[in-house]
């Protein structure tokens, strides 16, 4: 076997790095150069997992509610910034269907985030005998852009990744990323 699907942790951390619920180590972290992982340590080897966040499975998430990144209308904003994460990481990046439309299904049974994208029968209630595939939109042209960037930038796709300090403006100091309290104010 060369790769593995992520389906387990990945996309809980990959989708919460991007909304800003957890910290970004804890994304990054699941990759190392190591060559010996041990067993109480997420040690993956960058080219052989897939990485994703939506899926038509969602084992990530509990067995009573499953939604895709777009669901919540607060963040689904960053859909953009997560793929950009993901295309732009280790890992093989995968988008499962419909995330490049900003499908957004939830509910309690896996139809609601199997939307059709076709115009079939099948699918979630507002996705049902309607057509959605749009490359003019400004996601999937963002994603074409993203997509383009990484076949440009060979250590996109194969080099090492580390974290490093960033600043929001040339009279603060150099700090790595935190996740944001909600009182805190940036």
């Amino acid at each position: 076997m060369d790769a593995a699907l992520g389906i387990n942790d990945i996309p809980h951390r990959l989708e919460g790095v991007a909304k800003g619920y957890i910290e970004p180590e804890k994304y990054f972290n699941i990759f190392t150069n190591s060559d010996l992982p041990e067993d109480e340590d997420y040690k993956w080897f960058k080219d052989n997992v897939v990485t994703m966040f939506d899926d038509h499975d969602m084992v990530s998430l509990a067995d009573d509610y499953k939604y895709r990144f777009s669901a919540d209308e607060e963040t689904s904003p960053l859909l953009l910034n997560c793929i950009l994460l993901n295309m732009t990481t280790l890992g093989i990046p995968c988008l499962y269907y419909g995330t490049e439309q900003g499908f957004d299904g939830s509910g309690d049974s896996d139809p609601y985030i199997r939307e059709c994208m076709f115009g079939g029968k099948f699918g979630a209630f507002r996705s049902q005998n309607k057509h959605f595939f749009n490359k003019n939109t400004s996601l999937y042209k963002g994603i074409k852009n993203i997509m383009s960037l990484r076949d440009e930038n060979v250590p996109l796709k194969h080099g090492r990744q580390y974290l490093r300090p960033i600043t929001y403006s040339s009279d603060q100091e150099f700090f790595i990323p935190q996740k944001e309290d909600e009182e805190e104010d940036h």
